[in-house]
């Protein structure tokens, strides 16, 4: 029997209104935070969550696919809820097209998703070449250090110091293309550099218990950057027109391409590194495996199932596409990373790069 084609599909998206991909800091109260009163001040992270990605991906093939129709107000909503139900003829088939169960990063059982077979790790795009996030330790020259182990703890700022680095000062919020940087953000008096424009927002929050000023950061992308990513499916469907992404339904054009242009990291000499190309889920068990970490955490929102029933979510802490890992037993701390799980929707996706 052949085995069904692939179809593999380079896709852009760029943003059309200022965007907000929700993080830690954001206004509302909720099940992990019920002790707390509203916040005033919310920021959005630069890059979307893989799991948003994927629940727009899902949608645009339903919608390509004739599965979705136009609700009274103004929204997509799915013809089987309208239809009969699991039942349903129309019910089977959107199952077979994206899966019967939203994606949950703990229940292995969820990576059915249809005509999906691989979501890639977010990157930025521009003129066709990947932008990937700038690897935590890039401006630095290591060197092995005479009876001291690179370790986690009380390891950490010593050896940052013996980098000549002030740790306080060191900015690793840059993206690059071989050997091109780019700061994420814009510089003052500075038009032309950086690729995120910060977008401020105040206002008055007014009728509710939580009555007073409130503060959001929103960006967009300049100089020509979009986000990319590609993806693989069993179908062949097309993506063009403008997509709602994020919590606030930030719009976006989202274009197929032909190609990325790829490269690979420099190693750092006589030392064995992982580089993290997106959000990654790494267990406690394998904190052993690694001498050093370097690099940034991020808070997450993903699905939370109790008694079969779907919560509004929990916030887990992920290591942040960039940061790196210098270890002396890859081959172990392998066996952590490769969740195939994780990986078919692009999360825990890295490169080893040996000196």
């Amino acid at each position: 029997m052949n085995e069904r084609a692939t179809y593999k599909k380079f896709i852009t998206l760029t943003p059309l209104t200022p965007f907000f991909f929700g993080s830690e800091l954001t206004f509302s109260a909720d099940d992990t935070r019920d002790k707390e009163k509203a916040r005033f001040f919310a920021e959005s992270y630069k890059l979307p969550q893989q799991t948003t990605l994927l629940g727009m991906i899902r949608k645009e093939i339903l919608r390509a696919k004739g599965k979705l129709r136009i609700h009274k107000n103004g929204e997509w909503v799915d013809l089987p809820k309208r239809r009969g139900g699991g039942d349903s003829e129309e019910y089977k088939a959107v199952v077979a097209l994206t899966g019967c169960k939203a994606f949950d990063i703990f229940d292995g059982s969820s990576s059915e998703l249809g005509i999906i077979d691989r979501l890639s790790e977010v990157f930025l795009v521009k003129d066709g070449k990947i932008y990937r996030k700038m690897p935590a330790d890039y401006q630095l020259n290591p060197k092995k250090l005479d009876n001291i182990a690179i370790n986690l703890g009380r390891y950490k700022k010593e050896f940052l110091i013996d980098f000549g680095i002030d740790i306080k000062k060191y900015d690793i919020d840059f993206f690059m293309h071989k050997e091109e940087v780019v700061p994420a953000n814009e510089k003052a008096n500075e038009e032309e550099n950086g690729i995120f424009k910060r977008i401020e927002t105040v206002g008055i929050k007014k009728l509710s218990e939580d009555e007073g000023f409130f503060q959001k950061i929103s960006y967009t992308l300049k100089n020509r950057f979009s986000f990319g990513f590609f993806l693989e499916l069993k179908e062949d469907v097309k993506f063009e027109g403008v997509v709602q992404l994020g919590g606030e339904g930030s719009l976006f054009l989202i274009k197929e391409c032909s190609a990325f242009e790829d490269f690979q990291f420099e190693p750092k000499s006589g030392f064995d590194r992982v580089i993290l190309l997106s959000d990654t889920l790494l267990q406690e068990d394998a904190i052993g495996y690694c001498d050093f970490i370097l690099g940034e955490s991020r808070v997450i929102r993903v699905l939370k199932r109790q008694y079969k029933k779907t919560k509004k979510g929990i916030r887990i802490k992920v290591l942040s596409a960039g940061s790196v890992i210098y270890t002396s037993e890859f081959d172990k701390l392998k066996g952590f990373l490769d969740n195939l799980h994780l990986q078919k929707i692009g999360m825990n996706i890295y490169t080893r790069s040996a000196g």
